[in-house]
């Protein structure tokens, strides 16, 4: 196997050491660089690759878009963005997203369908907080839930609670602004749909359509889920079977190496979002147990092509 790792350095600072830790382990060649996005794009043949051998791309995105647009390695990047459009992937995994339930609709059409779509949810889930995200896997902006408040001075504008961000407003036109402060135009679609209650979330890699590294990120309090009678090996197995059925219910495939984040709403298993590789925090995940199947998955891509 002649994969060859390309590791820029500006985003992952504490992921990068145990990535390069799993890569000499494994003994998988790699390089370490800094692109400095602000000034002119780095000049990627001054790096010493070439095609003729594969070459996997670790780092933030907007490096990874120039690397995808600007050179003939191959995989090079894994993260295909077009894909990981929400309007592309709902299409294929509507039955596991979190909120199967959306709309999605142009940002210029929010005020006008706000007030049908808070009702509808108000009638439906029993919720008058609608969340909204872009449509792009680029994120413009994070997720979060517009709360309504009829209070004469209104709170903070956004909080950072311990499960979503919060916009407070008196009235739609100050969601619309703080919107345009992320250069989100009229046309531009938006995701909206009812705010759910997550427990654990977790993040999956996968490789070649099998789950190669797991991760819980974040472990829900004890306070939201008071009546709990199951184990964290209980969840942990419950999101792992999921991916699986996933993988196996579906065809689509966003690129050959992808990221799955998994919830539990209740005791149900659902898709928050998925991402692409290349530029997706493992959160400390085990690399070594990454790095082999993501390089031989970069091999076979690479022999396909040239065969």
């Amino acid at each position: 196997m002649n994969t060859k790792w390309l590791i820029e350095n500006s985003l992952f600072e504490e992921e990068t050491p145990r990535l390069i830790a799993a890569l000499e382990k494994a003994e998988i060649e790699y390089q370490v660089f800094i692109n400095d996005i602000t000034g002119p794009s780095c000049k990627f043949q001054e790096l010493g690759l070439d095609n003729k051998s594969p070459v996997v791309y670790y780092g933030p995105l907007e490096t990874g878009y120039q690397i995808k647009h600007g050179t003939i390695w191959v995989p090079g990047v894994y993260t295909t963005m077009e894909n990981y459009k929400c309007s592309k992937y709902y299409t294929h995994f509507g039955y596991w997203i979190a909120n199967q339930d959306y709309f999605i609709i142009p940002l210029g059409e929010l005020q006008r369908r706000l007030p049908e779509i808070k009702e509808y949810y108000l009638h439906k889930h029993n919720t008058k907080h609608v969340f909204i995200r872009p449509d792009k896997g680029t994120k413009l902006f994070t997720g979060f839930c517009a709360v309504q408040t009829e209070a004469k001075s209104v709170p903070q504008a956004v909080c950072d609670t311990e499960t979503t961000v919060e916009v407070y407003y008196k009235d739609i036109e100050y969601v619309l602004d703080f919107l345009q402060v992320y250069d989100m135009n009229p046309e531009g679609l938006i995701v909206v749909g009812p705010r759910r209650e997550i427990w654990s979330e977790w993040r999956f890699v996968v490789a070649d359509n099998k789950i190669v590294g797991q991760v819980c990120y974040k472990r829900a309090l004890h306070k939201y889920k008071p009546l709990m009678d199951f184990t964290d090996v209980y969840e942990d197995g419950t999101a792992y079977g999921a991916v699986e059925a996933i993988l196996l219910q579906t065809k689509y495939r966003p690129d050959r190496v992808f990221t799955i984040d998994m919830c539990l709403i209740g005791r149900k298993p659902c898709i928050l979002e998925i991402n692409g590789f290349s530029s997706a925090g493992l959160y400390g995940m085990d690399w070594t147990d990454v790095v082999g199947p993501v390089s031989q998955a970069a091999q076979e891509e690479w022999d396909e092509y040239y065969a």
